[in-house]
């Protein structure tokens, strides 16, 4: 009996020290091959063990090994082997990496506190003659290298990010090159007619990924020419700053919805999916009913409750 349990320890052992040391490529196949409608598993783990799967199919997109030169090219109807351009830009699967990659932001880098950048860097729509040292030397600026699918936990019991990050794509040309993960997830069951054309009778709910716009446009204007331009312009920034100013942007109500669909035999995105439509609410009909869901969850707890839909339950939003 003894031996018997020794055994089952020792499996286990080597089990943990197999998925260790695999390729993040293969821990990805791991969580597709999961059952993620298993009853054992908690409301937060469904949640992130979807969200972990999903930001690792969008790195895997731009970040792919030599052997893969062919789906990708099919994925993303390449011509003339630009898809060997975009190996060569994105480092291929180099790992750790500094292209094509997801960065944690500062806990206090929040819009407001870009806005008062703008407001000390930025004159008349232009950067002031230092503004350029100033972005240099603000330490919360820095990024950091982050692989969201390697951490614990994304989100808290709340469905709060418990790190802010970004995701910065392959240059110029690529489709939607710039993502947002901040503030925290939410579930919808509403019936939102999907921009995607799915089976959808087996769909049990999305989990939504909020980014507003405002904030969104200054993050990625200071930060996309510092690191893909190889220079350190910060004109856009101020540009998108006088926009804000001048055209009086509403930002508390300039919010855009990612969504993750759940099925229930797991998540069936694959990746023409996610990089064709970018899995995006941002149709008015569409975002009035997440933004008022947003704005009713905003200051409750547990916003990952699969019986929650963000009702107002007599309580004024805020």
């Amino acid at each position: 009996m003894r031996l018997k349990y020794l055994c089952i320890i020792v499996f286990m052992i080597w089990v943990c020290i197999f998925i260790a040391l695999l390729p993040t490529y293969r821990i990805s196949a791991i969580l597709e091959a999961l059952d993620f409608s298993d009853k054992n598993l908690t409301q937060r783990e469904i949640v992130e063990l979807n969200l972990k799967d999903y930001l690792k199919k969008l790195h895997y997109l731009d970040n792919y090994p030599q052997i893969d030169f062919g789906k990708m090219a099919d994925i993303h109807l390449d011509k003339n082997g630009y898809e060997r351009v975009r190996f060569s830009w994105c480092n291929g699967d180099k790992y750790p990496d500094d292209r094509c990659e997801f960065w944690k932001l500062d806990k206090r880098l929040n819009f407001d506190y870009l806005m008062d950048l703008g407001s000390k860097i930025c004159k008349n729509g232009k950067p002031i003659e230092n503004a350029e040292e100033i972005v240099k030397n603000d330490e919360i600026l820095k990024l950091r290298l982050f692989y969201p699918w390697e951490q614990k936990h994304l989100i808290d019991e709340d469905g709060n990010f418990i790190d802010n990050f970004i995701y910065m794509r392959f240059g110029d040309g690529a489709n939607h090159s710039f993502d947002l993960f901040a503030d925290f997830v939410f579930i919808s069951k509403n019936d939102i007619q999907l921009p995607i054309m799915h089976e959808t009778k087996t769909k049990k709910f999305d989990i939504i990924t909020p980014e507003n716009r405002c904030y969104r446009r200054l993050l990625n204007s200071i930060f996309k020419d510092i690191f893909y331009q190889q220079k350190k312009s910060i004109y856009p920034f101020c540009y998108n700053y006088k926009k804000i100013i001048d055209e009086n942007m509403d930002c508390n109500r300039e919010y855009i919805f990612s969504f993750i669909s759940i099925y229930d035999k797991g998540n069936n995105l694959d990746y023409k999916t996610i990089f064709y439509n970018k899995n995006l609410y941002d149709y008015k009909h569409e975002t009035d009913i997440l933004f008022k869901q947003y704005q009713n969850l905003k200051n409750q707890k547990n916003k990952i409750n699969f019986n929650s839909q963000g009702e107002d339950n007599g309580a004024e939003s805020k």
